[in-house]
């Protein structure tokens, strides 16, 4: 089996990271390995994380690495990138943003607002700018 490596440096901060991996698959079984390294480096901006190897003078653990689910998905190329739904309680209103990934226009996107299981609103919109 072939191996192909797919790097990404870190800039020292929280952040969600996704890659393309398509051309590195080959016909049949694939092996993903996902590998974090944290140095002790200074020059790395912190959060939670040390420079020393041991925790000291705090009741926390120090965070580091991978701390959150990692999964593989299957995309198309046409896909939605991003979402983000900001709430104006006054008016009872939600405004919905969504980043779509190489969309052909004419594209449509069509949303359903439920609490509970019971269906609170839907909607229907034409989408105005692809990427």
């Amino acid at each position: 089996m072939g191996q192909r490596a797919i790097y990404w440096q870190a800039s020292g901060r929280i952040c969600e990271v996704s890659f393309d991996i398509t051309h590195a698959l080959q016909e049949g079984e694939n092996i993903l390995v996902v590998k974090v390294e944290d140095t002790y480096d200074v020059r790395q901006p912190r959060g939670k994380q040390r420079w020393k190897k041991y925790n000291y003078g705090c009741w926390y653990v120090q965070t580091t690495g991978i701390w959150k689910t990692v999964w593989l998905e299957s995309m198309s190329s046409e896909h939605i990138k991003k979402t983000k739904i900001t709430p104006d309680l006054e008016k009872k209103e939600v405004e919905l943003e969504v980043e779509f990934i190489k969309g052909e226009a004419p594209l449509r996107i069509e949303t359903r607002i439920e609490f509970d299981g019971v269906l609170v609103n839907t909607s229907s919109a034409q989408v105005l700018i692809i990427i």
